[in-house]
């Protein structure tokens, strides 16, 4: 039996750009001649992908009626049609291959039963191009710098060359320093969050205004010490597990800059964040992390602890001082 609605994509292929990112809009009509709402789901294959796509919120209604706070919905008339755009975000990390997406709009009164299915639109990844090849040393240029190092030498000697006695000096003892490692991206996995994850878009922030993303509450698990320096120059310290507490994934720039912050509420706690491009941030004196010059993709948030076999216990939130509530 046919569904209650006749649904269209924009196109066949979704296009993606440098970012890796791309949109498709599915028309979708009420084909029967009673008042429906709509309810719309993505499936994706292969289903691992699904989290790639989001469903944009509907647009503004005429005469200011309500917009459902639930973006999967639309309330039509008969025989009304209305669209669902939906914004494709493909991570740095995906692997390369085909990828398709179909729309489910289904009568919420019984969905089960009563609902239309899309045809499948695709696109591809292609597999990330292979490094440039490495630059020959010249080895012409190793004995002239031999000779060079020679003639500055016998200069050297000649000019500075004293015949008194020299005055015998203490000889200083030199003192060891040491500098930490950098804490690369090889320690730090974008494994399944133990906390779940939240997509951030355009639109989520008002000015100074909290978003709670994950409230904490375990045993750490401190599987390494999370020792070194970051991407930046700051000591990073604390135990952490193998496994990120949360990721948040920047569908498209929700502001100029944003902070992450861990409110404990027992002990000291210590973040690390692995930024889209491979950056590691870590902050062990607070837990806080302030992030500018906003980048699209994958944030994955490890909070340990500044001692080994503590509990976790404490509230994930992110913010934002932007001064515009529309452009944030």
């Amino acid at each position: 039996m046919p569904g209650p609605f006749a649904i269209t994509p924009s196109s066949s292929t979704i296009s993606l750009d440098g970012l890796r990112q791309g949109t498709v809009t599915f028309t979708v009509k009420n084909t029967t001649k009673i008042r429906i709402r709509g309810v719309g789901r993505l499936v994706a294959v292969p289903p691992e992908s699904e989290h790639w796509y989001t469903i944009q919120p509907a647009a503004a209604l005429p005469n200011g009626q309500p917009i459902p706070s639930d973006p999967r919905i639309r309330d039509f008339a008969p025989e009304e049609t209305k669209t669902y755009t939906v914004i494709v975000a493909v991570p740095a990390d995906a692997p390369p291959g085909d990828y398709r997406v179909k729309m489910i709009v289904a009568n919420e009164a019984d969905p089960d039963e009563d609902f239309t299915e899309s045809t499948e639109v695709g696109f591809s990844v292609a597999p990330a191009p292979p490094p440039p090849p490495p630059r020959k040393f010249p080895i012409w240029i190793i004995p002239v710098i031999l000779v060079l190092l020679v003639i500055i030498i016998i200069a050297i000697v000649l000019l500075t060359r004293d015949t008194t006695p020299p005055t015998p000096t203490e000889t200083p003892t030199p003192t060891a320093t040491f500098t930490p490692p950098p804490l690369t991206r090889m320690q730090l996995s974008r494994l399944r969050p133990r906390f779940g994850s939240r997509d951030i878009f355009r639109g989520v922030f008002l000015p100074n205004s909290n978003l709670t993303l994950a409230f904490l509450n375990f045993t750490n698990i401190d599987e390494f010490e999370a020792g070194g320096i970051d991407s930046f120059g700051a000591l990073c310290g604390g135990f952490i597990s193998e496994f990120p507490v949360f990721t948040i994934n920047v569908i498209s720039q929700p502001s100029n800059e944003f902070r992450l912050i861990f409110q404990s509420l027992g002990g000291r706690a210590t973040m690390l964040v692995l930024d889209p491009v491979g950056n590691v941030h870590c902050n062990s004196d607070a837990p806080a992390l302030e992030f500018r010059g906003i980048l699209t993709g994958e944030y994955s948030i490890w909070v340990g602890n500044s001692a080994p076999n503590r509990p976790i216990n404490g509230t994930l939130i992110m913010n934002s001082e932007c001064q515009d509530p529309f452009f944030c």
